[in-house]
């Protein structure tokens, strides 16, 4: 699943506890609807933010990729996890944006407060880094994952973070996906389109190895298996992609 770092694809990993306890003593709650931008492209966004509950998306609006859809994701961040990092350790803007893509409630902390309070505290300096790093990494293993799979696997490698970022335990050879995205949300994710996933999921679902139950969504476990990740594998620097394997330059 992944290719040169620790950080899953698109998925943020959840904070450290003591990180979320700094957040429980210092954030402002703030509510955002769905469909509500938190930040656009070019604008400074002055907070570090623990995601209490919901699901955000972080975007570009200006990557046009042939043949998808017009907004790509460069994450998907869930609750207890933090957004507004780039902007914490830059102190800059960049043309990135990011919407809730459903209701939300940030714990919001002034760069100021976090600075001041990471000065004065080592452990939780350490800890606070450790989890800015795996942030970073997961936009970046998700951009190296657009670039080596297919959109089949890439498919895959989104289910699969989606299943370890929520724990999810096998019921009977299958896995539960615990968020209920629409195709047209996994498309923006992986860098499709819609079409292509309503694809891939009937060809799964006549091979026997994905089924939808009312508005839940379950996948063989042995579809995911074979998954390369650099930390699994035995060295071998080469990507499982359609049954052929192609090296990674």
């Amino acid at each position: 699943m992944r290719l040169r770092y620790h950080g899953v694809p698109w998925i943020r990993p959840a904070v450290d506890q003591t990180v979320k306890k700094f957040f429980m003593k210092y954030g402002k709650l703030r509510n955002y609807r769905k469909g509500e931008m938190i930040f656009k492209g070019k604008e400074f966004y002055p907070y570090l933010s623990l995601i209490v509950s919901g699901i955000v998306s972080k975007y570009c609006e200006n990557i046009l990729m042939q043949k998808t859809t017009k907004d790509k994701a460069i994450s998907v961040i869930f609750h207890n996890s933090m957004i507004g990092d780039s902007f914490f350790l830059s102190d800059r803007t960049s043309n990135v944006s990011a919407t809730a893509i459903r209701d939300c409630v940030f714990l919001e902390v002034p760069h100021e407060t976090a600075w001041d309070y990471m000065f004065s505290n080592n452990d939780f300096n350490k800890k606070m880094i450790y989890s800015l790093m795996y942030d970073i990494e997961s936009d970046l293993e998700g951009f190296a994952n657009i670039v080596a799979r297919t959109p089949k696997d890439r498919m895959f490698c989104f289910f699969k973070g989606l299943i370890n970022r929520f724990e999810v335990g096998i019921e009977n050879g299958w896995y539960r996906l615990p968020v209920d995205f629409t195709h047209s949300e996994i498309a923006q994710i992986i860098y499709t389109t819609p079409l292509t996933v309503n694809r891939l999921l009937l060809e799964l679902k006549r091979e026997g190895n994905y089924k939808k139950v009312k508005k839940v969504r379950f996948i063989r476990k042995n579809v995911l298996d074979n998954l390369y990740d650099w930390e699994d594998s035995d060295g071998n620097d080469s990507v499982f992609i359609d049954s052929k394997v192609y090296r990674i330059s």
